[in-house]
């Protein structure tokens, strides 16, 4: 992905590697400030992708972008 992108010159999130602990540390990553060096931007959430199994992808969406006005997502 990061390839890819580099090569069309499209903006990308960093990647982190973070072990995991509890649901409480997932929505306190996904509600931080978006990492996107543009406009200011809500942080929609974050795509957790397992290590060990990278086929294998959750995503968390943040509380701040789901309450933000104009949004339809509703996970």
């Amino acid at each position: 992905m990061r390839q890819i992108c580099g090569a069309f010159e499209l903006p990308i999130v960093k990647f982190h590697e973070i072990t995991f602990e509890s649901i409480e540390q997932l929505r306190e990553i996904a509600n931080e400030p978006s990492e996107l060096e543009t406009v200011p931007y809500i942080r929609e959430g974050i795509v957790l992708v397992s290590k060990n199994f990278p086929e294998k992808m959750a995503k968390c969406i943040g509380f701040n972008y789901l309450t933000s006005k104009n949004k339809t997502e509703r996970h």
